[in-house]
């Protein structure tokens, strides 16, 4: 198998286990990825949103909407432009995502669990040294 089909199986192997476990807790990915997001930056306009998720913008309205009938994030309009609206994660928001990333924490050890420390070390290498380089590639 060539390497790109292997990379491509994993990708989707893990991605489909990754929801899975998403879903038991009650979240996608994109909620999860966007919840990230905005405990990170401390809230930012929908459109940056949609660009940081790689989504449009009708698709982060609707995954905005989701978290936001539960709480977990809250809209407002600015004031020099009714047109651009801000979403930040509320408290509550922060506390789900905590306890998210925790579960998160555990299922990543025993995915990996089968790996040494050194193979580990290396997969984390080799992932971050193909993320720049297709970041560079977008460029």
């Amino acid at each position: 198998m060539e390497l790109w089909e292997l990379f491509v199986k994993a990708w989707k192997r893990l991605n489909r286990v990754s929801e899975v476990q998403l879903s038991t807790l009650g979240f996608t990915l994109p909620e999860l990825y966007a919840l990230k997001v905005l405990e990170k930056r401390g809230g930012c306009k929908m459109i940056e949103l949609a660009k940081e998720l790689l989504v449009t913008q009708p698709a982060v309205t609707a995954l905005i909407d989701s978290l936001e009938e539960r709480g977990l994030v809250e809209r407002t309009r600015s004031n020099e432009d009714r047109r651009v609206v801000f979403v930040r994660i509320t408290e509550k928001g922060s506390q789900v995502l905590k306890e998210i990333v925790e579960k998160r924490k555990e299922f990543m050890r025993r995915m990996t669990q089968a790996l040494s420390q050194d193979e580990l070390a290396q997969l984390v290498n080799i992932l971050t040294k193909l993320s720049a380089q297709a970041e560079k590639l977008l460029k």
